[in-house]
């Protein structure tokens, strides 16, 4: 546990790396395109006790990349960046040669100064592919650019979009470390997880804990419409979007424990889950979000609650043990 509060998280047993339990997504925030309070974002949240950043996640991967160099210029050997694997993604290098080239020979291409980026070379990677490219695969890759070489072979991060893909990632060797939505109202995928491989097996990176910005109400801080050039939605259509959230206002507790911050609790009280990854929060927000640690966790009653508000076919209470 850190100073401020933040718990670090070995991604699977005997690792040589920690993820801050608060990822933020660089970029990714109420202001993400103003670059200066971007890096100002960065360092503070690194002061704050936050050790892992997302570019994966960011609207322009190579930017965020570029940000990350700006905010900490002579590295940190702390900080755990996850980054893009896989050359379908936003910002990946066209590969060179043919299609069928290995992954981990196209994963050697994928390193920032590749990309025409040059962020420090000290920072930590776990690199993230889809289910589909590593399917029967054992694929290992090394994070480019470490000049301490001490990040050495690290496990990919498999992104798991469904129940497929988690039987997919299933079938290489562990560790399995895999990423995808978790929150109060998602939890088919890391459901799906937990029944294949056992919920000590693998470890989550929580993607979405706020469920497109519904647990911590920034889907409704404008008033949203249907699309462009289409009218405000209705009252009764914001009533039925919501409707699943209020039900779990229970977890809320004046002055003590905001919706937001219940829905960070719980899903990083699964102890499975290795981080949770979130947009930069706004400045008024900043303590909530960033400090959800000075907040009570959930007791086994409101987890029991939570659960029954889910209804069947979610076993995701606590217990069963989880990579630390």
């Amino acid at each position: 546990m850190t100073g401020s509060g933040i718990e670090r998280r070995r991604p699977y047993p005997g690792a040589d790396v920690e993820l801050s339990a608060l990822t933020l997504t660089v970029g990714g925030g109420h202001r993400g395109g103003d670059t200066r309070e971007t890096v100002q974002m960065l360092r503070r949240g690194r002061d704050a006790g936050v050790t892992t950043f997302d570019v994966v996640e960011a609207p322009d991967p190579a930017l965020a990349e570029m940000l990350l160099a700006r905010a900490f210029p002579d590295g940190d050997p702390a900080i755990v960046v996850l980054s893009h694997g896989s050359q379908a993604t936003p910002g990946a290098v066209p590969a060179r040669g043919p299609a069928t080239r290995p992954l981990g020979a196209r994963l050697s291409d994928l390193s920032p100064a590749a990309a025409g980026v040059a962020p420090s070379r000290r920072f930590r990677r776990l690199f993230e592919v889809e289910a589909s490219e590593v399917v029967g695969g054992t694929v290992r890759s090394r994070a480019p650019g470490d000049a301490g070489g001490a990040t050495g072979d690290a496990p990919l991060v498999v992104r798991c979009r469904s129940t497929d893909d988690v039987e997919r990632a299933a079938r290489r060797p562990p560790p399995w470390i895999l990423s995808g939505p978790f929150s109060l109202l998602d939890r088919t995928v890391p459901t799906a997880a937990t029944r294949l491989l056992g919920a000590g097996a693998f470890s989550w990176i929580a993607r979405d804990p706020f469920s497109g910005g519904r647990l911590d109400a920034s889907r409704f801080a404008v008033a949203p419409t249907a699309g462009p050039g289409a009218p405000p939605r209705t009252v009764r259509e914001l009533e039925v979007e919501f409707e699943p959230v209020a039900r779990f206002g229970f977890l809320a507790r004046p002055r003590q424990r905001t919706l937001a911050q219940a829905a960070l609790r719980f899903v990083l009280g699964s102890p499975w889950v290795a981080t949770a990854c979130v947009p930069a929060p706004s400045p008024e927000r900043w303590a909530e979000i960033v400090g959800y640690a000075s907040s009570p966790p959930l007791d086994e009653e409101e987890r029991r609650r939570a659960d029954a508000v889910a209804g069947p076919g979610h076993p995701l209470a606590p217990g069963g043990g989880g990579p630390r």
